[in-house]
């Protein structure tokens, strides 16, 4: 077997030919006398296969060759065949290495992509009475961490019982004191709702919109999926071990990450439709989903350091035309007065 390589001294460099014969290495130049080296393999100074480049070193004189052609793994082959005995360790160990990459290539997909997928996928499964406990413990522990403004908490759930809407589980809202602009739900029915956002509202019809978005997250079980998501590896780690308690007790304590739970374009389209509904259903104008993205765009622009909820509700601009463009949206419908009362004596209770 040849292989096409460089030779090279202090004083020149030529293209040449390598062959292995008998523990040796054969040096055929293509210079004009056609000279031919030989080297003893187990008297070079080094021979080095690494990323598809030989290259074989003589100390006196000095001298190197060195070899990309695909070959040349045979003569590194035969110098450690002759210096050390042990055949194509280089080989197998880069043999070796490739496995060991592609099985922690294997693995880290499954660990970011397919485990959350098939966690999320497996949520579809979790009962409702399921759900519902474990947000009564997540909504419970939020509420430990926060400063609810009660007296505000009180009217927003007035105002929630006033909507029509799906009853498949029991809503309860809360306001957070904070000035960060944002709102989330749990799953099972627990909203949450910042004083930051209340504030800069004009009207009931976006309070509509917003608490129509996030209980169509709850409905649709958006919250426990993108939940599902974020905690598969616990969810993998308890179940290999057996710590049903430990996965609890790792919910509780990754709480706070709920706040921004990462939900996709399509599901956050979803929301908005089906919020628009709801404003639809409770004959609120709908307009108020608009002004209401508006707002949102408006404050994360002005005020990007208060903004969380835009952050984790993606491209604004094409949900606005979203909702622009549905028919829906052009409906008028007089004063909820019930409605625009209760929102009146929430944002007096901030």
């Amino acid at each position: 077997m040849k292989a096409k390589g460089i030779y090279q001294t202090e004083s020149m460099a030529v293209d040449c030919d390598l062959k292995t014969v008998n523990g040796s290495l054969y040096i055929q130049l293509k210079d004009q006398a056609k000279n031919l080296v030989i080297w003893d393999l187990r008297m070079v100074t080094s021979c080095n296969f690494e990323a598809g480049l030989l290259t074989v070193t003589q100390a006196y004189p000095k001298q190197l060759v060195s070899s990309s052609d695909p070959n040349a793994s045979f003569i590194f082959e035969e110098y450690v065949a002759e210096v050390t005995g042990k055949k194509k360790i280089k080989r197998r160990t880069n043999i070796f290495a490739a496995i060991i990459l592609f099985a922690l290539g294997v693995v880290a997909f499954a660990w970011f992509v397919l485990i959350p997928w098939l966690a999320e996928k497996a949520a579809s499964f979790i009962s409702v009475e399921t759900e519902i406990s474990l947000g009564k413990s997540l909504g419970d522990a939020v509420s430990e961490q926060s400063r609810i403004n009660d007296s505000a908490s009180y009217y927003i759930q007035k105002f929630v019982n006033e909507l029509v809407v799906d009853d498949t589980y029991p809503l309860e809202v809360k306001v957070v004191e904070s000035e960060e602009v944002n709102a989330f739900a749990l799953p099972g029915g627990k909203i949450f709702v910042y004083s930051g956002i209340l504030e800069k509202m004009d009207s009931y019809k976006e309070l509509t919109a917003l608490l129509g978005h996030e209980i169509s997250h709850v409905t649709n079980r958006h919250s426990l999926k993108a939940m599902s998501r974020g905690v598969a590896s616990s969810l993998v780690l308890s179940s290999v071990f057996g710590d049903a308690g430990g996965l609890s007790v790792n919910l509780i304590s990754k709480v706070n990450e709920f706040k921004s739970l990462d939900y996709s374009r399509d599901l956050e389209t979803e929301a908005d439709n089906e919020g628009l509904q709801v404003m639809l259903d409770n004959e609120v104008d709908p307009q108020g989903m608009v002004n209401l993205l508006k707002l949102l765009k408006s404050v994360n622009s002005s005020e990007p350091y208060l903004m969380k909820y835009l952050s984790t509700h993606p491209d604004t601009d094409s949900r606005i035309d979203n909702v622009v463009k549905n028919p829906d949206s052009k409906r008028e419908f007089g004063e909820n007065e019930k409605l625009k009362t209760i929102f009146e004596k929430i944002q007096a209770a901030l």
